[in-house]
């Protein structure tokens, strides 16, 4: 059966489902039902790639997959307790 996605990322960015070139990014794009592997190529800020399973779609609801790179997380440095231990 047909299933429709639309992946989203980077503008003009290619999507790759199961290793072949399938489109463009934030269109919507058909596959077979069933599990695949979609990723994105030329662009290393986004994820290698994911496992999705795809089934009860339509083209007026298509499944979302996000692919776009995520918001940078601050930069944490753990600090030295203050607390001194006890000695036994």
């Amino acid at each position: 059966m047909r299933e429709f996605v639309e992946v989203k990322g980077p503008a003009g960015g290619r999507v790759f489902v199961d290793g072949g070139d399938t489109g463009e990014t934030n269109t919507v794009l058909f596959v077979d039902t069933g599990t695949h592997i979609f990723g994105l190529t030329g662009d290393v800020s986004c994820p290698p790639s994911v496992k999705v399973v795809v089934q009860n779609t339509s083209s007026l609801q298509p499944m979302l997959i996000d692919l776009n790179a995520p918001a940078p997380v601050a930069d944490a440095q753990a600090k030295p307790s203050k607390r001194r231990r006890r000695k036994p």
